[in-house]
């Protein structure tokens, strides 16, 4: 059944130094989950099937979530549907037939810590994504102004960046978490050519990455 694996999802989880509170939002999901599968008689789940999905996010409205709430759940469903595939758990893969839930439009959102939290733990495989989004958290940088930073304006001793021609039009020195060094860290280790001058994240052919790009990445 699905709660077998939790203990070995959760170690692994634990390996890649997600946080507690992530951790226990990811196997809440997943008991859901389990839950709502075992109200359709199963609880193998290499017998999942799209339709089993579909009823675990009716499942979750049922209970009148909000929205980016039940989106936190199914992502968290995904996501260990993914690892079961990857370690030959299950045949098939699973993860493309789980739903997202769309929310009403009420304007700029407002995130609250653990939700923060989450989002950036959720964000997997993806080193330069997570040194990218953890940046804009831990030291307030807008978007531009994270594209434009280049490895010289980077000091991981002191943990402080600068930042040139922000916001009024001027340099400024600000530090960042010891997270953000953790991922900087190993992020340079693949990432960095060996030039100070070159973009920290750097486009395909030239230049630093576009806003567009890293904005979508945030509603992926």
């Amino acid at each position: 059944k699905v709660s077998d694996y939790l203990g070995k999802y959760e170690a692994y989880l634990a390996g890649r130094r997600f946080k507690a509170n992530t951790i226990r939002s990811k196997r809440r999901g997943i008991l859901y989950f389990e839950e709502s599968f075992r109200r359709s008689g199963k609880e193998d789940p290499r017998d999942t099937e799209e339709k089993d999905f579909i009823h675990f996010a009716g499942f979750l409205k049922d209970k009148e979530l909000k929205a980016a709430t039940s989106n936190q759940y199914l992502s968290a469903v995904r996501q260990f549907f993914t690892w079961l595939y990857k370690n030959d758990l299950i045949l098939t893969p699973k993860g493309d037939l789980i739903p997202s839930v769309k929310g009403e439009s009420r304007g700029k959102a407002i995130f609250t810590v653990e939700e923060i939290n989450i989002f950036l733990d959720f964000i997997e495989d993806n080193l330069r994504d997570r040194v990218f989004f953890e940046l804009l958290y831990s030291s307030g940088l807008r978007c531009s102004e994270a594209l434009n930073l280049k490895w010289k304006e980077i000091n991981l001793r002191t943990r402080s960046l600068k930042v040139e021609q922000g916001k009024g039009n001027r340099d400024r020195y600000v530090p960042f978490s010891k997270s953000v060094l953790f991922f900087l860290k190993s992020f340079r280790k693949t990432s960095f050519d060996g030039d100070d001058e070159s973009y920290l994240f750097p486009g395909l052919y030239s230049g630093h990455l576009t806003y567009d790009c890293m904005t979508n990445r945030f509603t992926i």
